[in-house]
């Protein structure tokens, strides 16, 4: 996969939410800098691309991490709009863009699509605390309504949603399972279907995924 070489020193400017002030981030041929932070591309040995939905709202999150340091990009979207707005077409370059730098400088780096180290041992916790309470209210309601049986089916749906929703939630983020990992290369090209920048090596009569 030829992905064109990096250029020396790349600026973006993008609000990651209506309410935020406008950030400024800098990617040069060695290090990704933004508000507060700066990260030696060489040494990153993990990356992530997250995407939250909940209802009309829609997250993304792009991490890079090295031992302990960790630079973490987002952006919060309005996910009925169809064409990427001037914020969201920034972030999206800038994440292409990095991708492409890492390809060339870390041709094994790999990244996933899901949360990674500490976060991901919280979520796994959050999910065991909601399935133990699916549980105890499942027995709660049993041992109560035992002579209201309406009542105590008209919970069910209700104790069954909670239960599962633990249970999915314990399975993505559980510490032993190995998330999915796929080359950093090929970024670039899952976020032109998001609406980013046309990566090197597609044909520019070919049709953008988003149209």
């Amino acid at each position: 996969m030829d992905l064109h070489e990096p250029a020396p020193e790349l600026t973006y400017s993008f609000r990651p939410a209506l309410t935020r002030k406008t950030q400024k981030w800098v990617l040069s041929k060695n290090a990704l800098t933004g508000p507060g932070v700066s990260l030696d591309l060489s040494r990153v040995r993990e990356a992530a691309l997250i995407q939250i939905h909940t209802g009309d709202h829609r997250l993304i999150r792009f991490i890079l991490a090295s031992g302990r340091e960790r630079v973490k990009l987002q952006i919060a979207l309005n996910a009925s709009n169809a064409t990427p707005d001037a914020d969201q077409r920034q972030f999206l370059s800038l994440v292409s863009e990095t991708a492409t730098h890492l390809s060339h400088r870390l041709p094994d780096l790999t990244y996933r699509m899901e949360e990674m180290g500490r976060t991901r041992m919280i979520l796994f916790m959050i999910g065991l605390c909601i399935l133990c309470l699916g549980l105890g209210l499942t027995g709660a309601a049993v041992l109560n309504l035992h002579d209201h049986i309406l009542r105590l089916v008209l919970t069910l749906p209700f104790l069954a949603m909670t239960k599962i929703l633990g249970a999915v939630v314990i399975w993505r983020n559980w510490p032993l399972r190995q998330p999915d990992e796929f080359p950093i290369a090929t970024l670039p090209f899952l976020l032109w279907t998001m609406g980013g920048p046309r990566p090197e090596g597609i044909s520019p009569d070919q049709t953008t995924p988003m149209s």
